[in-house]
C-alpha cells in the first residue's frame, strides 16, 4: 500500500448526533497525518430521512454541526492525502451522484480532490474492508451493487425511515436482538403514556413490510442493473469477476425479499396468537365453546413459536459477518477483513470488526490503523 490506513467504522453523523464523536475522530485524523481515511459505511445517518430522495440535498445539513471533522477531513484532501466513504446500509445513499457532489461541496473541495465515495467494498493492498451489510439478511440490498433509488429497500432501513424515525422511538434502533415481550415492557417503560401510539405505529408500520415483501419486477430490476456492473467494479477492486460472482453466490438472500422470512422476523407468528389469546381467553372462561377453540389454537401456535427459543435470532448478525468474512478470506484471497454494521467488537485471525466509532465503547472509540504492509492495529481514543 502507498500509504498506511485509518479505518473507523459507523459514526452515524447527523444534525442530532454528539458532537463528541465527530471531535473524536478530527483528532484522530490530526494524530495520523500520513494516513488515507477509511470511513467503512454508516458515516451519516440518511436513513433518519423520511424520504430517499432527500438525501443529496441533506448531506451538508448532516454534516454542518460536525465542523472540526470538516476541517479535519478537507485538510487532508487539499494535502492530497485520500479520504474513502464506504456505503454502509444507512448511508447508501451518498452513493448517488448528486449526493457525492453535495458531500465534495460540505468538505469544501473540488471534484480533483482524493476523495472517493466507494459501492460495496475496497481493496488496499490484501487488506479488504467494507461494512458487511450485505451478509446480514435484514440489512441486505438485492444485489451488493444495488443503487439506492431502485428496487426495494432492506427491512431494516425501512422500518428505520418508516417507523423509528418519525415515531421519535430511536432508542430502538440498536437494540438489535428485541422480542416482543421485551420490546413492549421497554417501551412502555422508556416512553409512558406515548408507548400505545409508539406500538400501534410499529405494527402498522411491521404489517405493511409483510405486505410488501416479495421478489418484485423492481428488485429483479435492481439485481440486474448492479450485476452489470460488476465488470467495472471487479477491475476498480483487483478482484476476478468469477470470485465477486461466488461471493454474491455465498450472501444470504435479503429478508425483504421474502415475505414468509419477513413474517417471522417481525414476529407476526407470536403476536398475533398473543393477541388473539387476549381476547379469546375470558370468552372461554365464561363458557363460549368457540372462544375455547381458538383460545387453544392460539396458545398451541405460540408454543410451537417459542420452542425455537425466545430469541431467534440472537447474534445473528455477528455470526453472518463472520461467515462473510471467512467467505471473503476463501474467495477473494484477501490476509485481512475488516468489516463494521453490527457495533460489536471482535477480532480474529484475518478478521478485525470495528463495532462502532460512535456506540461500541464506553472508555473511547475505537479504530484501526493499518500499515503499509498490511499489519492491523486496533487503537483506543479515550473520550
Amino acid at each position: 500500500m502507498p500509504r498506511p490506513l485509518l479505518v473507523v467504522s459507523d459514526l452515524h453523523l447527523s444534525p442530532s448526533s454528539d458532537l463528541r464523536v465527530s471531535r473524536a475522530l478530527a483528532r484522530a485524523v490530526g494524530t495520523h497525518p500520513d494516513a488515507e481515511v477509511v470511513i467503512a459505511g454508516d458515516s451519516l445517518d440518511l436513513s433518519l430521512l423520511r424520504q430517499r430522495g432527500d438525501a443529496a440535498a441533506s448531506v451538508a445539513a448532516f454534516l454542518r454541526p460536525h465542523g472540526e471533522l470538516i476541517d479535519a477531513l478537507s485538510g487532508r484532501l487539499r494535502c492530497g492525502a485520500p479520504v474513502t466513504f464506504v456505503l454502509g446500509n444507512h448511508d447508501a445513499a451518498l452513493g448517488q451522484p448528486a449526493s457525492v457532489e453535495s458531500l465534495t461541496e460540505a468538505l469544501g473541495v473540488s471534484g480533483a480532490a482524493p476523495l472517493q465515495v466507494a459501492p460495496w467494498f475496497v481493496r488496499r493492498g490484501a487488506v479488504h474492508i467494507e461494512h458487511g451489510h450485505a451478509y446480514d439478511p435484514d440489512n441486505a440490498d438485492v444485489h451488493p451493487l444495488a443503487s439506492d433509488t431502485t428496487g426495494s429497500e432492506p427491512l431494516g432501513i425501512a422500518l428505520t425511515r418508516r417507523f423509528l424515525a418519525p415515531s421519535g422511538a430511536l432508542w430502538f434502533k440498536h437494540q438489535h436482538h428485541t422480542t416482543p415481550l421485551s420490546g413492549l415492557i421497554s417501551c412502555f417503560k422508556r416512553y409512558g403514556v406515548r408507548a400505545p401510539k409508539i406500538v400501534g405505529q410499529y405494527f402498522w408500520v411491521a404489517a405493511q413490510l409483510c405486505l410488501e415483501a416479495r421478489n418484485s419486477e423492481s428488485a429483479l430490476d435492481a439485481r440486474g442493473h448492479a450485476q452489470a456492473r460488476l465488470a467495472e467494479f471487479s477491475a476498480q477492486v483487483g478482484v476476478t469477476p468469477t470470485a465477486l460472482d461466488a461471493l454474491i453466490e455465498a450472501m444470504l438472500p435479503a429478508r425483504h425479499l421474502d415475505a414468509r422470512d419477513t413474517f417471522l422476523r417481525l414476529y407476526f407468528d407470536r403476536t398475533i396468537p398473543t393477541a388473539t389469546l387476549a381476547v379469546a381467553l375470558p370468552l372461554a372462561l365464561a363458557g363460549n365453546a368457540v372462544a375455547a377453540g381458538v383460545a387453544l389454537a392460539s396458545a398451541a401456535t405460540l408454543a410451537i413459536s417459542l420452542r425455537g427459543g425466545v430469541s431467534r435470532y440472537d447474534r445473528e448478525a455477528e455470526q453472518r459477518l463472520q461467515e462473510g468474512a471467512r467467505f471473503v478470506r476463501e474467495l477473494t484471497e484477501a490476509s485481512h477483513v475488516i468489516l463494521g454494521h453490527t457495533h460489536v467488537e471482535t477480532q480474529e485471525p484475518g478478521y478485525t470488526n470495528l463495532g462502532s466509532f460512535a456506540f461500541s465503547r464506553r472508555d473511547g472509540h475505537a479504530y484501526l490503523l493499518v500499515g503499509a504492509a498490511g499489519s492491523v492495529q486496533r487503537e483506543i481514543l479515550g473520550t
